[in-house]
C-alpha cells in the first residue's frame, strides 16, 4: 500500500536488466534515459525510495513511469514533449559515472 492507501502499481517484468541497461546505452535523449535507469533499478530489486533518491524523482514520477512502462513498454518512455533533451554535459545523463557507481552499491 502506498500512503494513499491505494495498493502501489508493481512492475511488469517485460524486459531483463541487461535489456533495460543496453536500451539505456544507446538512448541519446536525457529525459528517456533517466525513465530507463528508474525502471532499471526497479527490476534490479530496488526498493521505490532508494529509487528516488537515487533518481531525484518524486513519489508520483516514480508511478507515472511505472504505469507507463507497464502500457507501453520502453516505448512509454520516451519524451512528449517534443523537445527530446540531447545528453550532454548539463545534462542529468552526463552523471552517468556517479549514477553508475551508486546502481552498484
Amino acid at each position: 500500500m502506498n500512503k494513499s492507501g491505494r495498493p502501489a502499481k508493481e512492475l511488469k517484468a517485460q524486459h531483463s536488466v541487461e535489456e533495460l541497461k543496453e536500451h539505456f546505452r544507446g538512448c541519446t535523449c536525457a529525459v528517456e534515459r533517466r525513465r530507463l535507469q528508474v525502471v532499471w533499478w526497479l527490476r534490479e530489486g530496488r526498493n521505490r525510495e532508494e529509487v528516488m533518491a537515487l533518481s531525484a524523482y518524486s513519489s508520483f514520477s516514480v508511478r507515472e513511469i511505472i504505469k507507463r512502462y507497464n502500457e507501453q513498454g520502453v516505448a512509454g518512455l520516451k519524451d512528449r514533449t517534443g523537445k527530446a533533451r540531447p545528453v550532454g554535459p548539463s545534462s542529468p545523463s552526463s552523471r552517468e559515472p556517479r549514477c553508475a557507481q551508486l546502481a552498484e552499491r
